[in-house]
């Protein structure tokens, strides 16, 4: 008979203990999604021409001033995938923004197809593709 009292007042302990307080932990496309500031960008045309900005960056002509910074959007698709918009500003002139595509984050890499494309761990997001004409783009960019 003590053994029962003893089984059911374990049970009845074990049963009753702290409920557990475990959260969840955010998808991998959510923990890059988001807006990020580019503080560089560097363009390379198919003939080898590179341009390279610090943003942002400010040029004056004529005296007007103009003020040249950018922009990365971040939107979840899926729980792996992402959309990224690449937006360039420049004072007096309407925004431009370019629709990069949608990538596959595997752990801290996104990936375009299979071609690994970037690197982002929540705060930083780096990019390094290519358009059709043969551009390449690599963008630095920082959490906002």
């Amino acid at each position: 008979m003590k053994k029962v009292i003893y089984l059911l007042l374990f049970v009845t302990i074990a049963a009753c203990g702290k409920k557990g307080t475990d959260t969840v932990a955010p998808d991998a496309a959510s923990t890059v999604a988001g807006t990020y500031e580019v503080s560089s960008l560097r363009q390379t045309s198919s003939g080898g021409t590179s341009v390279t900005f610090t943003l942002p960056t400010s040029t004056t002509n004529a005296g007007v001033v103009t003020t040249l910074s950018g922009q990365l959007t971040t939107t979840k698709k899926t729980s792996t995938t992402v959309g990224i918009v690449f937006l360039l500003k420049a004072t007096g002139q309407a925004d431009s923004p370019t629709d990069l595509g949608t990538f596959e984050v595997k752990g801290s890499d996104l990936y375009s197809g299979t071609t690994k494309t970037g690197t982002a761990d929540g705060t930083n997001l780096n990019l390094d593709v290519t358009d059709s004409k043969g551009t390449r783009a690599v963008i630095v960019s920082k959490k906002k």
